[in-house]
């Protein structure tokens, strides 16, 4: 499975939901493939969950908030899933795209610790998310998607990528056409609405 095709499953059931995207080929790939004014691209390292738990909690009345960033961005914040499985947002879906390295960083080949048996589904388990899935396949992805969608959450949705296309926009970095605070105010302002 690749990046793309994770990208392809969030698209199929997104309808309206605020998203923010960790840094890298997953966000570029968002924009490129459906962009929507509620997202957040290139958010920083270890942000991406974090904040959308924060939009989740202060706004049960959104159907879903999804947070989407690569494993070594969920390991630098790790302590997230014990505040998920503490407050139990039913609105929350986290997808970690997992290709074992820190494909944003360096020249994408600096090995995360999924690469040496971290296994991120059953730390979010061990956190009390009782929704939590790991998809290895583009039919474990939609599926997982179309459950975290129409089922309670929270959800983490752990998502095993293989490096096909690791590098495939890493020369495109201004392909996204307006900066994180151009987003950040463009997804304040749907939100608002």
């Amino acid at each position: 499975m690749t990046r793309q095709d994770v990208v392809n499953a969030l698209v199929a059931v997104r309808g309206d939901a605020p998203v923010i995207s960790g840094p890298g080929t997953v966000s570029r790939l968002l924009f490129v493939t459906k962009h929507q004014p509620a997202t957040i691209y290139q958010m920083d390292l270890a942000y991406a969950t974090s904040m959308s738990l924060g939009v989740a909690l202060a706004r049960p009345d959104r159907h879903r908030v999804v947070g989407i960033e690569g494993d070594g961005s969920i390991i630098a914040a790790l302590g997230v899933f014990t505040t998920i499985g503490r407050h139990q947002p039913k609105n929350l879906v986290s997808i970690i795209v997992d290709d074992g390295v820190y494909g944003s960083v360096v020249d994408g080949t600096l090995p995360t610790g999924t690469a040496s048996g971290t296994d991120l589904a059953a730390v979010a388990k061990g956190c009390g998310i009782r929704n939590v899935v790991t998809a290895k396949n583009q039919d474990e992805a939609a599926s997982a998607m179309r459950r975290a969608f129409a089922e309670p959450g929270p959800w983490v949705i752990v998502m095993k990528v293989d490096n096909s296309d690791r590098m495939l926009m890493r020369e495109q970095r201004g392909i996204i056409s307006y900066d994180i605070v151009e987003t950040a105010a463009s997804y304040r302002r749907e939100l608002a609405r």
